[in-house]
């Protein structure tokens, strides 16, 4: 079992040299170097997601950078070789996902009408593409069924008005403010999102060659992605669906639903958080997080497994308590590789069925996971203070080196010299 260190101390990092200096500073060499500004921030490159060929031969990524002319952010999706070598543009549009076979990619982008759709691109010479959805909303959460004959996603459903307030009449050329907003619920508003009581989030899936979305979760309530079963039958989500759902706090379950009759089942009944379902690759276990209810300002999930039918739930992940930040299972089903956030780094541990947790990553740094092969091979993005997030390589088994694939903010970075970096432990 991992022991957390028996002398906890905070980490701080200091930015000893300001970066947002003015543009160039002579140094000791009397020659100029150029500082960071914010004016260069609007050109920056993101990098995400990347996702690895079931083959392991290619890579597909999002690249994002910011429209200065119509201040918003757009993206593409690149292909390379897992290599790093012929990196290019494919398409516009985000999230890309290999299908099963590795035929196909699924992924979202702007298309008609004008929301976000899902698109499913052949991955041969012709590149045949084809818009699969025409929703008045935009997707989220898209995922391949196991067969690759359909595609899972989640989408945001209006809710009835359960009552309104309607104004005298309006004279005809009238210029009126616009009218009240009437709002009926306990949790209608979030940070950096504003109103959220329009909808309700729900559980969708759609064939893969195009077709009418069916609606597989109903009800007042917010569901989670939904995430396949291995034989392709169901899909698990967390939720909260019980009467006045929103008035209990920091409380949800896991639940199922059949694919075909749409039937729901509750996987578990505790009070506190059930939440991130993620069946096993034979599909006889589900790992999730969770905690037994609190009311601390901030408690660390654990990671928990059970049986497909909810049985023989336990705790797997021990004292081991950290902010873990994502979570999947190892293709050989003996465990999940967890992503951690502590000391001011993110690294990669994994979890045993039998609930030992061992380091896979060290570093301070940023490091995130986003796709790995059988045999061990991982991609996903890394940062440090002194480096920007680009996507990287590297091998779950032995990860003593990081090969770096993507440098897209060279053309930035060079010549420009960053403040300098230092780390501070204080009892």
């Amino acid at each position: 079992m991992f022991a957390p260190n028996p002398n906890p101390r905070a980490l701080w990092f200091l930015l000893l040299t300001t970066v947002a200096l003015p543009s160039f500073a002579r140094g000791q060499t009397g020659m100029e170097t150029e500082k960071l500004t914010l004016e260069m921030y609007l050109d920056f490159e993101s990098v995400s997601n990347p996702q690895i060929s079931p083959d392991g031969a290619r890579i597909v990524y999002t690249r994002g950078w910011v429209d200065k002319m119509n201040d918003r952010r757009e993206s593409s999706i690149w292909i390379m070789n897992a290599d790093g070598s012929k990196n290019h543009f494919l398409v516009d549009g985000s999230g890309p996902l290999w299908s099963p076979d590795g035929t196909r990619i699924a992924y979202t982008a702007t298309g008609e009408p004008e929301e976000s759709q899902i698109f499913v691109r052949w991955m041969d010479d012709e590149g045949a593409t084809t818009q699969i959805t025409r929703l008045e909303k935009g997707p989220g959460g898209i995922a391949w069924s196991p067969d690759g004959e359909s595609i899972s996603f989640s989408m945001n459903v209006d809710a009835e008005p359960g009552w309104s307030v309607t104004p005298p009449g309006r004279p005809e050329g009238a210029t009126w403010t616009e009218g009240p907003k009437v709002v009926t619920r306990a949790d209608y508003r979030q940070d950096r999102q504003g109103f959220i009581d329009e909808g309700w989030q729900h559980v969708f899936v759609v064939p893969a060659e195009g077709g009418t979305p069916r609606q597989l979760t109903d009800g007042d309530w917010n569901h989670s992605t939904g995430r396949w079963t291995a034989d392709g039958r169901e899909l698990l989500f967390s939720s909260l669906r019980t009467e006045d759902a929103e008035l209990s706090w920091r409380e949800s379950e896991v639940y199922s639903v059949n694919v075909d009759t749409r039937e729901i089942h509750q996987l578990t009944t505790r009070r506190g958080q059930d939440t991130n379902p993620l069946p096993s690759p034979r599909g006889d276990l589900v790992a999730y997080r969770g905690s037994d209810f609190n009311t601390d300002t901030y408690r660390n999930s654990g990671v928990y497994l059970m049986n497909r039918d909810g049985s023989n739930s336990r705790l797997i992940s021990g004292d081991f308590d950290r902010n873990i930040n994502s979570m999947e299972w190892a293709h050989d089903g003996s465990g999940v590789y967890v992503t951690i956030s502590y000391q001011g780094a993110r690294n990669v541990h994994f979890i045993s069925v039998q609930g030992e947790v061992s380091e896979v990553t060290s570093g301070a740094h940023m490091l995130g996971l986003s796709s790995f092969t059988d045999e061990g091979f991982a991609v996903g993005t890394l940062s440090s203070p002194q480096v920007p997030a680009d996507i990287v390589s590297f091998d779950l088994d032995r990860p003593i080196t990081f090969q770096q694939l993507t440098r897209v903010n060279d053309d930035i970075m060079t010549g420009v010299t960053l403040g300098d970096v230092e780390e501070i432990w204080y009892e």
